[in-house]
C-alpha cells in the first residue's frame, strides 16, 4: 500500500510519478518489455544493483504493472572481485574488441609497455606491436571473425612487444575469446620475458666463460656449441668443432660406437648415461688422450633434441688428489673416513698415533673399534637411520665425545663429521682433536680455582650461578649445592639485588660496559643475613653463543 518509490534511490523516486502519468496519458512505451539495470533502495537506506523486467496487465478499467527483479549484488561483488584480480595481477593483461580496440588494460600492462591507462584505452592494440606484426593484425582479426578458424586462440606463443619508447622486448602471449551477447572480446595474458631473455644471455655468458668444458650436440651428434674451456682443453678452435660430429673428441674405442648409442636412445628412449656422471677418456687435436668426467643432460626445445655434456678435466684433479692425500696423511689432527656401513676406508698417521693402532689394524675394521661400548653398541643403527631418513643429527655439527684407544683407555676428543658422495657411494669423514691436554688443563684450572684463597663465583647472562669455589662458600657461609643454580642476587643486599637483573639485561642488550674490568667496593650478604665489605673485579668470557661473567672477590 506504499508508493513503489519507497524501493528506489532518490534520483529515480523523484521522477517516477511523472513517468507513470506520461505513459498512462500517452500510451508510449519506453521501459515496458525491456529489461534494464537499475539501483534498489533497502529499508536501511543502502542501495544495490538489480535487473528489472516490467510488464503491464489490464483488468477491466484498471491497469497494473508487474516488475520482476533479479538481485545483482552477488554478480556486482564478483565483477568487483574479478576486476581487482585483473588489476592486481603481476602479468600484463589487455582486452580488445573484435576490431582490435583496447577495452581494458591492467596496471602491469601499463608498467611493462610504459603507457598510462588513458593512453591505451580506445587505441588499436597494434600500438603494442612491432611493425611486422602490427601491419597484419587487422587482417588476422577480420579473417577469424569471418571464418571462425582458430590459429592462435588458446595457444601460447612467444612474440615481441613494443614499448612507448619504441624499444622491443620478448613476451609470451596466451589469447582467449569471450562472447557477451552479440559482442566478441579477446583477452591476452602476457608474460614479460625480458628477465628470462636477460637470464638466457647470462646463462650463455656463464656457459661460454665456464672453467669446465661444455659441448652441446644435436640428436645426430653434430656439435652446436662449445665454450672456450672446451676449445682450450681439446686444443681446437671453435670453428673447427661447431658442425663436426662429436666423435672428433673421442678415442677410437668410443667413437666407433657413438652413433649407434645415439640412435638406440632416440629409438627406445632407454637412458643409460643421461643424468649419470662417469669417467671417460678424451682425445685432443694432437691425438693425445686424457682423463675426464662427463655428465650428460637432455633438453627438448619444441621438436628438437639437444644433449649437453659438461666435462671436467681430471688431469689436474688426479694430481690434486695425490696432494690432498699427502696433506691428510701429514695432518696433526686425527682423520678417519668410513663408508655407509661404518667400515674404515682411510686413517692418517695422527689417528693411528692417538688411538695406538697401526694403519693395517684399522682399515677394513668397523669404526666402532674406536668407541666406548655405550656409543659402539648403537652406532650401526645411527648410520642406518640417517641413510634411510636423511635426517642430519650430527653431520656438520662439532661435538665432544670419548675415544677408545687400543689398550682400552678412554680420552676426550672433539669430532666434526662431514659427508661426501662419490658416484653412488657415501663416505663420512671425521676430523678429531685430541682433548686430553685440554682436559688436563681444565682440571688444573679447576684445581687452581677451587683452591684459591679469594672467593670466586661465575654466572651466566641470566645471573644464574654456574660455579663457586670453596673460599666463596666459606666466606658467604653456604654449601656449594646451595649456591649453584641460584640467582647471584642471593649474595647481595636488597639495594643491589633489586637492580641486578636489569643491569645484566642492559649490558647484554647494549654492550655498554660499566663495571666490567673495573674493580670496586661493594657489600656482600651471608647466608645468616649479615653483611660485610668486599672488593669485586668482574670479567666476561664468551663460549660459543653463551656469555659468562666471573667475579673475583676479596
Amino acid at each position: 500500500n506504499h508508493n513503489v518509490k519507497i524501493l528506489m534511490p532518490e534520483k529515480y523516486a523523484m521522477n517516477h510519478d511523472d513517468y507513470l502519468n506520461n505513459y498512462v496519458t500517452t500510451g508510449t512505451k519506453k521501459v515496458l518489455g525491456i529489461g534494464r539495470k537499475l539501483r534498489g533502495r533497502r529499508s536501511d537506506g543502502s542501495t544495490f544493483s538489480l535487473y528489472l523486467s516490467l510488464s503491464e496487465a489490464r483488468i477491466g478499467n484498471d491497469i497494473f504493472f508487474t516488475g520482476i527483479l533479479r538481485d545483482l549484488s552477488a554478480e556486482e561483488d564478483e565483477n568487483t572481485r574479478m576486476l581487482a584480480i585483473l588489476r592486481s595481477a603481476v602479468d600484463p593483461i589487455v582486452q580488445i574488441s573484435k576490431t582490435g580496440i583496447i577495452q581494458l588494460v591492467n596496471p602491469a600492462c601499463c608498467k611493462v609497455f610504459k603507457y598510462s591507462e588513458r593512453e591505451l584505452l580506445g587505441e588499436n592494440v597494434k600500438i603494442l606491436m612491432p611493425e611486422e606484426h602490427a601491419c597484419m593484425h587487422d587482417s588476422y582479426l577480420k579473417n577469424y571473425i569471418q571464418t571462425g578458424v582458430k590459429k592462435v586462440l588458446g595457444v601460447g606463443r612467444k612474440l615481441r612487444g613494443r614499448k612507448s619508447d619504441g624499444s622491443m622486448f620478448g613476451l609470451y602471449l596466451t589469447l582467449s575469446e569471450a562472447r557477451i551477447g552479440s559482442r566478441i572480446f579477446f583477452t591476452g595474458i602476457m608474460r614479460d620475458l625480458s628477465a628470462e631473455e636477460a637470464e638466457n644471455e647470462r646463462m650463455l655468458a656463464i656457459l661460454t666463460s665456464a672453467c669446465d668444458p661444455i659441448v652441446q650436440i644435436t640428436k645426430d651428434g653434430i656439435i652446436q656449441l662449445v665454450n672456450a674451456a672446451c676449445c682450450k682443453v681439446f686444443m681446437y678452435l671453435e670453428n673447427e668443432l661447431v658442425g663436426q660430429n662429436v666423435k672428433i673428441l673421442m678415442p677410437a674405442e668410443h667413437a666407433n660406437y657413438h652413433d649407434s648409442y645415439l640412435n638406440n636412445y632416440i629409438t627406445t628412449g632407454v637412458k643409460k648415461v643421461l643424468g649419470v656422471g662417469r669417467k671417460l677418456r678424451g682425445r685432443r687435436s694432437d691425438g693425445s688422450t686424457f682423463s675426464l668426467y662427463l655428465t650428460l643432460s637432455e633438453a627438448k626445445i619444441d621438436q628438437d633434441i639437444f644433449f649437453t655434456g659438461i666435462l671436467r678435466d681430471l688431469s689436474a684433479e688426479e694430481q690434486e688428489n695425490e696432494r690432498m692425500l699427502a696433506i691428510l696423511t701429514s695432518a696433526v689432527d686425527p682423520i678417519v673416513q668410513i663408508n655407509e656401513r661404518g667400515i674404515i676406508q682411510l686413517v692418517n698417521p695422527a689417528c693411528c698415533n692417538v688411538f695406538q693402532y697401526q694403519d693395517s689394524g684399522l682399515v677394513g675394521q668397523n669404526v666402532k673399534i674406536l668407541m666406548p661400548a655405550e656409543h659402539a653398541n648403537v652406532h650401526d643403527s645411527y648410520l642406518k637411520n640417517y641413510l634411510t631418513t636423511g635426517v642430519k643429527k650430527v653431520l656438520g655439527i662439532g661435538r665432544k665425545l670419548r675415544g677408545r684407544r687400543k689398550d682400552g683407555t678412554m680420552f676426550a676428543l672433539y669430532l666434526t663429521l662431514s659427508e661426501a658422495k662419490i658416484d653412488s657411494r657415501t663416505l663420512f669423514t671425521g676430523i678429531m682433536r685430541d682433548l686430553s691436554a685440554e682436559e688436563q688443563e681444565q682440571e688444573r684450572m679447576m684445581s687452581i680455582l677451587s683452591s684459591a684463597v679469594d672467593p670466586i663465583v661465575q654466572i651466566n647472562e641470566k645471573g644464574i650461578i654456574q660455579m663457586v669455589n670453596n673460599a666463596c662458600c666459606q666466606v658467604f657461609k653456604y654449601q656449594d649445592v646451595d649456591l649453584v643454580g641460584q640467582n647471584v642476587k642471593i649474595l647481595m643486599p636488597e639495594e643491589h639485588a633489586s637492580q641486578h637483573d636489569s643491569y645484566l639485561e642492559t649490558y647484554v642488550t647494549t654492550g655498554i660496559k660499566k663495571v666490567l674490568g673495573v674493580g670496586r667496593k661493594l657489600r656482600g650478604k651471608k647466608s645468616d643475613g649479615s653483611f660485610f665489605g668486599l672488593y669485586l673485579s668482574l670479567s666476561e668470557s664468551r663460549i660459543g653463543n653463551d656469555i659468562f661473567f666471573t667475579g673475583i672477590l676479596r
